[in-house]
């Protein structure tokens, strides 16, 4: 029954939104307080519905008591990996935060941007089991292009761009590097690498992978359980590859195999800008670089312990990556 009134109201908004205007104190505040739903045959339809009034009601947001009825069920939805509708509901959320009104966005009170992204990010650790990576792997993809939208839309300064990126990354890449039952160990670098190549700022790109090394040198100078540190540096090993590496864009979101990365023309970094080619080509560079020499100071400092190996593997296969002229600069640069 409930099905057919949502499927039905969806109707009357589409068909007749004149007529529907007259009554949309009642029915969009019905909708709104619905988000948290958990049933998969009404959460897509309680979805379908809230966009439809999004896109047809100039005045919606004026029915809705933000505070209370509306953004306590979202987190809660989200939360909860949106109950695992995902699948339904992924392409949505961008659709949403691009019809909220700004001044919720924006206005301290509401917190908007830190709830939204860390329930999302609870929701997205909150996934387990491999039979649920392609939900782990949507809803992350979703989470990225909302982190993009964000960037581009409320962060006006480089600071606060890459305060924000910051905020957001780090702390996944941190469960990424250390945590091996997290739902995002197979498919983040694929969705990180695609946040990185969107962003348009060369400086805020270099500038967040600078805040990288030193917290994957953090986590590694711990010095976790054995078994742990092994797990650090090979998932290390996949991020920084594909960053280093990229497969080709077209592939890159949802491809169902490890990429196949190969140097081409004796660059890192292909793209079909040639100006932002060569700038981030330099850059990555320097930052194979960086890389190599943490892994061989790590090397020197923890020689007599089980964990050199791990760090020797990691120097080796980055190492092994970079082309001759870059190879000698490592080398010059460890001596």
């Amino acid at each position: 029954i409930q099905g057919s009134f949502y499927r039905f109201l969806y109707s009357l908004i589409s068909l007749m939104p004149d007529l529907m205007r007259d009554y949309a104190n009642k029915f969009i505040p019905l909708i709104f307080s619905a988000i948290n739903e958990s049933d998969p045959t009404l959460c897509p339809l309680i979805w379908t519905n809230l966009l439809e009034c999004l896109e047809t009601f100039d005045d919606c947001w004026s029915h809705i008591d933000y505070q209370k009825a509306f953004l306590p069920k979202l987190w809660a939805f989200l939360k909860q990996a949106c109950h695992g509708n995902v699948f339904d509901v992924k392409d949505c959320l961008l659709s949403l935060i691009n019809k909220i009104p700004s001044i919720i966005i924006e206005d301290k009170k509401y917190n908007f941007t830190e709830n939204f992204f860390t329930s999302m990010e609870e929701g997205i650790l909150s996934i387990k089991g491999r039979h649920q990576a392609n939900n782990a792997n949507s809803l992350l993809k979703a989470y990225m292009d909302c982190v993009t939208y964000i960037l581009e839309q409320y962060c006006k300064e480089l600071q606060q761009k890459s305060t924000f990126l910051n905020d957001r990354m780090l702390r996944l890449i941190r469960v990424y590097l250390t945590d091996k039952e997290c739902s995002i160990r197979n498919v983040y670098p694929r969705q990180y690498l695609y946040l990185l190549n969107g962003l348009n700022s060369h400086k805020l790109y270099s500038e967040h992978l600078n805040s990288v090394l030193p917290l994957f040198s953090s986590i590694t100078n711990k010095q976790p359980q054995i078994d742990d540190l092994k797990y650090v540096f090979q998932q290390a090993g996949h991020l920084f590859e594909s960053v280093l590496l990229p497969p080709k864009q077209k592939n890159l979101r949802f491809a169902s195999s490890p990429p196949q990365l190969s140097i081409d023309d004796d660059k890192l970094f292909m793209n079909d800008n040639d100006e932002k080619n060569d700038e981030q080509n330099e850059y990555l560079i320097q930052l194979s670089i960086q890389l190599c020499c943490l892994c061989f100071d790590y090397c020197l400092k923890n020689k007599e312990e089980i964990s050199y190996e791990y760090s020797l593997d990691l120097f080796s296969h980055l190492f092994s990556i970079n082309n001759e002229q870059n190879s000698k600069i490592i080398i010059t640069k460890l001596i």
